[in-house]
């Protein structure tokens, strides 16, 4: 499985457009950007849709019109730009059929999205609750709750494909005990996790985040319950620009067996 990062910043992204923080100034220095957090799996399918994702596949040379599933974890605009998702039309430019794109999400998002789709969109959305197992394409996945939102059930998505297993994990608090508890019942064992990092070094915690201080105790509850082993990839995204004061801070603070995405950062299970 080949998952590409087209973005791995929280909403504001780093650089912040209008901050000039050392994180954000090194970063337009540097040209190492997080840009609003999203990821690509072999072609196929897409997590989350924010307002850089035409932006991305115009920089990488992406082609999603490869793209017939799409996850979105909530309705956060930098998660789901529905102005973006409404100009996906059933016939090309050149009057051919175009390939039906199905969107699986919670109850809200799916109302959003069909609340403003043309009425010859090629969306089809497909409502799913937390627990809920089912096909996307070649891959199957699982929805989980996210701790992010009180009025929402967000989700989580646990992704497997030809014996490959993926949890993206991002927008969320510290994962709930009922999440733990299921995935050690199943038997999965994690090839990678991409986990929510976004207040980094920071302390401060509004439940619907995690900070590295958390990341690291997921990692150590991930290996005591053998959902993940000594192969397990661990990767931190969603990074804000408030989770350290400079890029070397940042760098140094990365836990123990973590790496810090980047967009662009090619991830190959």
């Amino acid at each position: 499985m080949q998952v590409i990062v087209l973005g791995s910043g929280a909403g504001e992204g780093i650089p912040a457009i209008f901050c000039e923080c050392r994180l954000c100034a090194e970063a337009r220095q540097n040209k190492i950007f997080h840009t609003r957090s999203q990821v690509l799996l072999d072609g196929e399918l897409l997590i989350d849709f924010p307002p850089d994702t035409r932006y991305r596949a115009l920089c990488t040379g992406i082609d999603l019109s490869k793209v017939n599933n799409i996850l979105i974890t909530h309705s956060h605009s930098d998660h789901c730009y529905v102005a973006d998702l409404q100009m996906q039309y059933a016939r090309r430019g050149d009057g051919e059929p175009q390939t039906p794109i199905h969107v699986h999400a919670n109850r809200t998002v799916c109302a959003l999205i069909d609340d403003r789709q043309p009425r010859d969109s090629n969306l089809t959305v497909h409502m799913h609750k937390a627990y809920e197992t089912f096909s996307a394409g070649a891959f199957t996945v699982t929805a989980l709750p996210a701790t992010h939102m009180p009025n929402e059930e967000c989700l989580i998505w646990l992704i497997e494909k030809q014996g490959k297993t993926v949890l993206y994990a991002t927008d969320t608090g510290y994962l709930q005990e009922e999440i733990l508890s299921r995935l050690t019942e199943r038997g999965i064992r994690l090839d990678a996790l991409i986990a929510d990092g976004t207040y980094g070094t920071s302390d401060f915690r509004d439940g619907g985040h995690m900070n590295f201080g958390e990341n690291e105790k997921l990692r150590e509850q991930f290996l005591l319950r053998g959902i993940a082993d000594t192969n397990t990839r661990f990767f931190i995204t969603h990074i804000f620009h408030g989770a350290a004061r400079d890029s070397a801070t940042l760098k140094k603070a990365i836990p123990t067996g973590y790496e810090l995405l980047c967009d662009g950062y090619v991830i190959e299970i």
